[in-house]
């Protein structure tokens, strides 16, 4: 899932509810503030992804803190273009990077 939002316990009971059916990884978010603070990937039950760049270090953009699970490249990714059916543009941001450890991985968990 792709969302960040401030801390909020209803945001959190909603999120544990999609873990109980699978969904278990998380942005980080792009607000560049403590996970901590963030909802979902402030709950210890979610995989939380950070964004990295081209240096291997956290961009200055993703959501940081020991709450972050993995780093993965999120700076500069290839995607389709918005309303073009074969251009691709520049993304960055942790929502590229939560699909790509998803797509990577599916059944990824904490444990691993």
């Amino acid at each position: 899932m792709s969302f960040s939002h401030e801390g909020d316990d209803r945001i959190d009971e909603a999120v544990q509810s999609l873990i109980a059916e699978g969904m278990h990884v998380a942005a980080a978010g792009n607000q560049g503030k403590d996970v901590a603070t963030r909802s979902p990937a402030r709950l210890s039950s979610v995989i939380t992804v950070g964004a990295s760049n081209l240096k291997y270090r956290a961009t200055t953009r993703s959501n940081y803190g020991p709450r972050v699970d993995i780093f993965a490249p999120g700076y500069q990714i290839d995607t389709a273009k918005t309303g073009s059916t074969s251009g691709t543009s520049l993304a960055h941001g942790t929502s590229m990077v939560c699909i790509g450890v998803y797509a990577q991985k599916p059944l990824l968990t904490l444990r691993e």
